[in-house]
């Protein structure tokens, strides 16, 4: 009884106030004081957290509320009936939330359901009041369809207003930040009012508000999430990013009103199409060093860029299909670039060709379509897809899109500039070049480079520090590799290597001489040479990356250096043929089966004099079916350079002339060591 007296009382009170909405100070760039201000409203003062139901009950059955604002303590319930917005709330134009207090605990008070990731079982987002911020998933369990659920603990309202009709929000004062999703498609929004500038502002935060006029003040914000304002087609004047170091994917795509952008001096990062269409007319960067893909792609109004010498290399299309795009100024330490990056601009559409070639900078950017080019001295690097770049573009409309572009004509001979120093991703895929001789000071390759071209030699220098996936697969005509790359890892696919392994389906690639510089052999390198039968492995070579040689059916013998000290796993897997297994290895490690079962089971494995035992004890290696000890296995090494030998002798004693097999080498310091000669 007490309870309703009180209940009965404040609703009283309220409603004897004075009218009107709270004329405060607004953080946006226009003045909310600027605003048709509501000349009338409703008040509520909640006594108690969860009673808003309770008051909303005792209005008479035909009462609509406009224009509303609340006071006193709130929970998840009184916010789950204001993102339901039914009934009474459901024409609600304007919410006023300045004085309230938000109480944390209970169950969620907004949430959201989609198809999961093209799956038939329904996921749920789910928001709860919480002082701790935190994230948790769970599943109903019932069946392998079954319900999922993410759900979100905060105390920044994320989720609270997605989709409603609500055209201005009044946020508590008590909070400084934007939470995920908490405008989300909330199409009728033009003012979100804050008493203090927001630190944080959370994935999809504005997503798609189309009438949101007035940028907020953005400049103490610290980070923001994905797509934060993103499709916000109404937004107009300067956005204050100045706290902002790292600027996330599809944050401001979609914003054609926008006319400047105040950049933190500390910016480290523009990701995926982060200003993508927006109405940005200068950029003049200090800083910043990476630039992702499509940056500010079609920002219609985008005149002028200049970028610091910090900038040292862009994804693809960051600035392509800027129709009014005519001055660009960015220094010479920009190496890294990809063809398409100033695609369909005026600026460098101006650039001339030079032998065929078009160069920003030190950077050969892309092709007339030349069968021969020559590149100029002083080219640093040529770019990613530089040769497909001269049939045009895809449209790079998602976030991720698929750089695959068709040309008309390829490039058959190629003279590469003893300056080059890197060749970017897929830049000559496909082309029937037969013939290639890299600089000796070239010190990275990227992925696809040399794919399905009709290479027949190759030698890769020492001065290589880096070579991407499928950098010369499927070259079908490539018989004899000379390989003397120190040290690069391969790249898996999932749980295999073998996908993007660099001479991967070279189908007739015979022999591979590895170099003495070769410390690793690269996972899934030479995967499916199904020809290969001749590997010639030298002393210092220290590791045999996992799947560095499956599926080379054609494999009959190898003979493994001492220094080796860990073959990964399968890396002679499905080798159907390897039969015989020569190890100088004195003192094997355990392996986790790098050779096929085949192997195992029908092959020998040949080990040092003494070490019968050791092997025989080890995984990777006892399980051979046959180990046998080889006098010819206990030396010092296995050489095929005798260039500092003072005199070589046969196993009698007598000098020769150094036959292949096994031989005693004097050097010219004194020392003598039993060596195999190749």
């Amino acid at each position: 009884m007490k309870k309703n007296l009180l209940m009965l009382l404040v609703f009283v009170t309220n409603f004897l106030q004075p009218l009107g909405a709270y004329n405060g100070t607004s953080n946006f760039t226009k003045s909310e004081s600027s605003e048709v201000m509501q000349s009338e409203g409703d008040t509520l003062t909640l006594a108690e957290e969860g009673t808003l139901a309770l008051l909303l009950s005792d209005m008479s059955p035909e009462k609509r509320i406009k224009y509303l604002t609340l006071r006193g303590s709130i929970n998840w319930a009184d916010l789950r009936l204001l993102f339901e917005s039914e009934g009474r709330l459901e024409n609600m134009e304007s919410l006023d939330l300045r004085d309230v207090t938000l109480v944390p605990g209970g169950d969620y008070y907004a949430s959201s359901s989609y198809f999961g990731d093209g799956t038939w079982f329904t996921s749920n987002d789910l928001y709860y009041l919480s002082n701790e911020r935190h994230e948790e998933r769970r599943s109903d369990g019932l069946s392998s369809g079954s319900a999922q659920y993410h759900c979100y603990y905060d105390y920044n309202l994320a989720g609270a207003f997605m989709g409603t009709k609500l055209k201005r929000v009044v946020m508590p004062k008590s909070i400084n930040e934007i939470g995920r999703n908490t405008f989300y498609n909330s199409n009728s929004l033009q003012t979100v009012v804050y008493d203090q500038p927001p630190v944080f502002v959370g994935d999809h935060a504005f997503y798609n508000c189309k009438n949101l006029a007035h940028v907020p003040d953005l400049s103490n914000v610290k980070k923001m999430g994905l797509r934060a304002f993103f499709g916000c087609k109404s937004l107009l004047g300067t956005v204050n990013l100045s706290s902002l170091d790292s600027i996330p994917g599809q944050a401001f795509t979609h914003t054609a009103q926008i006319d400047s952008i105040v950049f933190s001096n500390n910016l480290q990062n523009i990701d995926t199409q982060a200003f993508r269409d927006c109405g940005l007319k200068t950029l003049n960067l200090d800083g910043c060093i990476v630039f992702e893909q499509g940056a500010f792609e079609s920002c219609k109004r985008l005149q002028s860029v200049t970028l610091s010498d910090k900038v040292t290399s862009m994804s693809y299309c960051v600035f392509a299909r800027c129709p009014n795009l005519s001055q660009v100024n960015i220094s010479p330490s920009l190496t890294r670039l990809n063809a398409d990056l100033f695609y369909e601009t005026p600026w460098f559409n101006s650039l001339p060709f030079d032998k065929g070639v078009k160069y920003v900078g030190n950077v050969a950017m892309m092709t007339d379509g030349s069968q021969t080019i020559e590149f100029r001295e002083g080219t640093i690097a040529i770019a990613d897809y530089f040769n497909q770049a001269c049939d045009g573009l895809p449209d790079v409309g998602t976030l991720f899109p698929n750089p695959i572009y068709k040309t008309s004509q390829r490039p058959q001979n190629i003279s590469l500039p003893l300056s080059l120093r890197y060749i970017g991703h897929q830049a000559f895929k496909s082309c029937p070049i037969v013939n290639l001789n890299l600089p000796d000071g070239i010190e990275e390759i990227g992925s696809g480079v040399f794919e399905s071209c009709q290479l027949v030699t190759l030698n890769l220098p020492s001065s290589l520090k880096a070579i991407g996936g499928s950098a010369f697969a499927s070259n079908t005509k490539l018989m004899r590799l000379s390989y003397d790359v120190p040290n690069v890892e391969g790249q898996r696919n999932g749980g295999y290597y073998y996908r993007y392994g660099i001479f991967h389906d070279c189908s007739l690639l015979e022999q591979i001489d590895f170099g003495p510089h070769v410390v690793r052999i690269p996972a899934g390198a030479f995967s499916y040479c199904k020809g290969l039968v001749k590997i010639n492995m030298q002393e210092g070579l220290q590791s045999i990356g996992a799947e560095a040689f499956s599926d080379c059916k054609a494999l009959r013998e190898i003979e493994i250096p001492g220094s080796v000290t860990n073959i990964e796993e399968e890396a002679f897997y499905l080798c159907s043929s390897l039969l015989t297994v020569r190890s100088n290895i004195k003192q094997p490690i355990e392996l986790k089966r790098p050779f096929y079962s085949e192997t195992y089971n029908n092959g020998t494995l040949y080990v040092p004099t003494g070490t019968k035992e050791i092997y025989e004890q080890r995984w990777g290696w006892k399980e051979f079916k046959n180990i046998v000890e080889d006098e010819s296995l206990s030396v010092d090494g296995v050489t095929t350079d005798t260039s500092k030998a003072s005199a070589i002798y046969n196993l009698n004693g007598i000098i020769s002339n150094g036959h292949r097999g096994l031989n005693i080498v004097r050097y010219s310091d004194g020392t003598m060591k039993k060596v195999i000669i190749k």
